[in-house]
């Protein structure tokens, strides 16, 4: 019994010897080494999908050397996916690409030396868009994120049988044309790395021309597509 409690005893002191080594070699360390965190992130990156209601939009131009137009689409449907990074707690950006479609309504209204008057036209009227974009999230401490932004990049312009009135032109030759966005929205989030979006984009197309057949082409075409969207994003 006197050997076990002489070697309890020796075994606690080597042990109070360790420890305190232990604590007097991290003295001896720079403060920095003992207590620094990990480094902090700004954020990973992240896919989006979303899908939703593109409104009524007119898209106006120059049809041959004297005459303007503005052609009427209905409400139409816009999908498309995004990639992108965090830069900073508050900042992200990231790459779109996204197809939004819409019928004509039937209503054109031109204009040239002789005056204006509305006639009827035909078909489908569809963009692809490639953008950049930037975010800025605005902070407020919980769940629910507002942000802001926009983007720039490209429009891929796709008539589809759109026609000027009966023998008039008819388009169907896809278009580039420079293309950018502004938006808002708010995110929610659903766990750690999931979020749903609500967002409202204004999305621009400027200086494209369409070729023509059976006619002049159309130049100078320019519209604003105006969508209303609801998106899922997943970090990673």
């Amino acid at each position: 019994m006197e050997k076990i409690r002489h070697l309890l005893l020796g075994t606690s002191l080597a042990v109070a010897v360790a420890l305190a080594g232990g604590s007097a070699f991290a003295a001896d360390l720079p403060q920095g080494v003992v207590s620094a965190p990990p480094p902090a992130e700004a954020g990973g990156s992240y896919v989006s999908v979303f899908g939703g209601v593109a409104l009524p939009v007119t898209a106006s131009g120059n049809y041959g050397s004297d005459t303007t137009f503005d052609a009427a689409f209905g409400t139409g449907y816009i999908a498309g996916a995004a990639i992108g990074t965090h830069f900073a707690p508050n900042l992200r950006g990231e790459v779109e690409l996204s197809y939004a479609s819409h019928n004509v309504t039937g209503t054109l209204t031109v204009g040239s030396p002789g005056g204006s008057f509305t006639t009827t036209d035909s078909g489908s009227l569809s963009t692809l868009y490639l953008l950049g974009n930037l975010w800025y999230d605005i902070d407020t401490g919980g769940g629910i994120t507002p942000y802001i932004g926009g983007g720039a990049g490209l429009a891929v312009i796709m008539p589809g049988n759109f026609a000027f009135g009966s023998g008039g032109a008819s388009f169907n030759t896809d278009a580039v044309a420079p293309a950018g966005q502004l938006g808002l929205g708010i995110k929610f989030q659903l766990a750690d790395n999931m979020t749903v979006d609500l967002g409202y984009r204004a999305k621009g197309v400027f200086n494209a021309t369409l070729t023509g057949t059976n006619g002049p082409n159309a130049t100078s075409v320019h519209y604003v597509e105006q969508t209303v969207q609801l998106g899922l994003t997943v970090g990673f």
